[in-house]
């Protein structure tokens, strides 16, 4: 009994508890690791990439902007995408094209790309954790990438992050690799590390930074060869890494040579929207909120409808935080400390990248998909190598394995259920804008069609109808042809303002000739005109447009609502127009609002409504509304009956 007591105190030596860093792998361990591994891959591929054009149906702006650029590509050379992409990621456009040939750039396409990088990050970050821990911890790896929400999320949008998660994972694998060679074998690994990381560097504006540290590598290789700590071909493998990284980056310096500022992380073009810069002054306060996010949850991102979630949830972050405690201890050790320091440099690197824009938002740290992976992997495997206990070592595998399963669940329950379902989302991406285009498709191609949206160019561009259609601001004007009949469509995401939809619906009578789960369409015919509200003489600018009547309505105590119309000929300039409410004693200050008549984009005569709301002077009794028409010369258009003022008088209002 003695005897027994003693060998539990001295730790079990059963062949499977052997420690795979310590000694050679079993041929078990190989055979399961590689299976493992590929089952992971591609379980992880099949949740990316079914159903793309469901969760959600559409696209979001910055994945529309990947697209757009992937097509124009397609059809003007890649020297005019790379000029032209911006801070968007080279090497997701790239794969984008490709794809696009096939599926003939439909919604699945970006996606497509987007979920074969995430995959592509999954395989490399197990291979890389099997490289430098053994087979089963890549295993492990691979499985807690596979199950983080955020990954899944971008592996589901084509947005530049997700690639840039799929570069530094390669940098981690191809580093690791050219670590465990020596020869010409290692160089063409740190090749292999050089591309990885210039592959890294147009991917995401956060990973700018990673070339500086490949230069860094090559000076301190070079200081230790003068000091005689390596030899020769070591420095040599370090320059041929980073001679590749900056042969790699070289069309996008060439392509973006007059814009510098991209060549940062602070670059004018920003990764998400509504992405907020950090300054060099803000670059502790966001280095700390970034990390932040590892563990606690941020505020939503509602231009993307991104949800308050941290990177690491309550199953994975424990193993996580004894993953960075094991990794300070293992630096004491002589045979750690030169990885401990590649590492720690590599590290900070990207943490300063990700800081440097939004550091709120925990999608950044996404970049960092690789090496976060592996601090609950080196967490397990820290707890166990301390546990002394066989019991131990298996009630913490249980854990550990219980932990990553029910991440994994949770992470599908919140993406699929909560996440794609929510109607935020719906409104961030576009589906009813893209519904609706789709619509127009059923309508009679002979008639005009008017669609309300505002600032959505890049989707317009990406769906774009093969028939005739024209865009309005559905939120200040309402266009209908003149003498003859065409649609308005509407979508939900972008409303009429109020006063054209009781114009529309209550006073013309118009039924939608189109209705859809978030947009709705009408058919513009006499009975709209016969609505238009003439309570003044029709008044012909010169060569401008026709003044056709307004009506005014009060919408409060102190403020009124003007409808006034206008006929632009076709292919009319738009012009700027001027309401003034002045009182007709002169007892009080006068007030205006200013808003523009927008060009005619039809080969006909166009009506033009436009809403307008002005103040109502305190304490008014009379005053006299008129109007002044502006050309884009700044110069007043002037017409019989104008004042001094260049201002025409429509109607005296009584407010008492």
């Amino acid at each position: 009994m003695a005897t027994h007591e003693t060998r539990e105190r001295q730790g079990p030596v059963a062949p499977e508890i052997i420690d795979p860093v310590e000694v050679d792998p079993l041929p078990w361990m190989i055979l399961a690791g590689w299976i493992g591994l590929v089952s992971i891959t591609l379980i992880a591929a099949a949740a990316r990439l079914v159903r793309l054009d469901e969760f959600p149906a559409g696209l979001a702006d910055p994945e529309l902007a990947h697209a757009l650029i992937a097509r124009q590509g397609s059809d003007f050379g890649v020297q005019w995408a790379i000029e032209n992409a911006g801070a968007l990621s080279i090497p997701l456009v790239t794969l984008i094209t490709l794809l696009g040939r096939v599926t003939e750039f439909d919604i699945a396409a970006p996606r497509m790309a987007a979920g074969l990088f995430g995959a592509g990050s999954i395989l490399l970050t197990g291979l890389w954790i099997r490289r430098g821990m053994g087979p089963l911890w890549g295993i492990a790896a691979a499985a807690v990438l596979a199950g983080s929400f955020w990954h899944l999320l971008f592996s589901r949008l084509a947005l530049g992050q997700i690639a840039g998660t799929f570069a530094v994972a390669a940098l981690c694998w191809t580093l690791t690799e050219a670590s465990h060679r020596r020869g010409s074998a290692a160089m063409v690994w740190y090749v292999l590390a050089g591309i990885s990381a210039g592959l890294a560097f147009t991917s995401a504006p956060a990973l700018r930074l990673l070339p500086l540290v490949m230069l860094a590598g090559l000076i301190v290789a070079i200081v230790r060869l003068y000091r005689a700590r390596i030899t020769r071909p070591d420095a040599l493998n370090w320059l041929a890494a980073t001679a590749a990284t900056y042969l790699s980056m070289l069309p996008f310096l060439v392509a973006n040579r007059d814009a510098p500022s991209r060549w940062t992380p602070w670059t004018e073009t920003s990764g998400l929207p509504n992405d907020q810069f950090s300054d060099l002054t803000a670059m502790p306060s966001a280095i700390i909120d970034t990390v932040v996010g590892l563990g606690l949850s941020r505020s939503d991102d509602p231009a993307l409808n991104m949800p308050a979630e941290p990177w690491f949830s309550l199953l994975i972050l424990p193993w996580a935080a004894i993953g960075v405690l094991g990794l300070i201890s293992a630096s004491n050790e002589e045979a750690m400390r030169d990885h401990f320091l590649v590492g720690l440099g590599i590290g900070a690197t990207l943490l300063i990248g990700v800081s440097a824009v939004d550091a709120g938002n925990p999608g950044h740290l996404v970049l960092l998909g690789a090496p976060l992976a592996a601090l609950p992997v080196y967490g397990f495997r820290t707890l166990t190598r301390w546990a002394q206990v066989r019991t131990v070592r298996v009630a913490l595998a249980g854990l550990f394995i219980a932990g990553i399963g029910g991440e994994g669940a949770l992470t599908y329950d919140r993406y699929v259920d909560q996440w794609a379902a929510a109607e935020q989302t719906r409104t961030a991406f576009n589906v009813d804008l893209i519904d609706a285009l789709r619509a127009i498709e059923s309508l009679d191609h002979d008639e005009p069609v008017l669609l309300s949206v505002t600032g959505r160019e890049t989707v317009l561009g990406y769906f774009s109808s093969t028939r005739r259609r024209h865009t309005f601001d559905g939120a200040r004007s309402l266009p209908f042809p003149a003498r003859e009949s065409g649609y308005l469509v509407v979508p939900g995401s972008e409303p009429l303002h109020p006063s054209f939809a009781v114009l529309l619906e209550e006073q013309a009578g118009l039924t939608p000739a189109l209705e859809g789960d978030g947009f709705r369409g009408y058919r513009l015919d006499d009975r709209l005109r016969e609505q238009m509200p003439f309570t003044a003489p029709t008044v012909p600018y010169p060569d401008g447009p026709v003044l056709n009547g307004h009506e005014l309505t009060r919408s409060g105590v102190d403020h009124a609502t003007v409808l006034i119309a206008w006929l632009s000929s076709p292919d009319a300039p738009a012009y700027d127009m001027e309401l003034r409410l002045r009182p007709s004693d002169d007892s009080v200050a006068e007030s205006s609002a200013s808003t523009a008549i927008p060009a005619n984009p039809l080969r006909s005569d166009l009506y033009q409504v436009l809403v307008v709301d002005i103040d109502i002077p305190e304490n008014i009794a009379q005053a006299d509304l008129g109007v002044r028409l502006i050309a884009r010369d700044g110069n007043a258009i002037k017409v019989d009956g104008v004042d001094e003022d260049d201002v025409l008088f429509l109607n005296r209002y009584a407010f008492r």
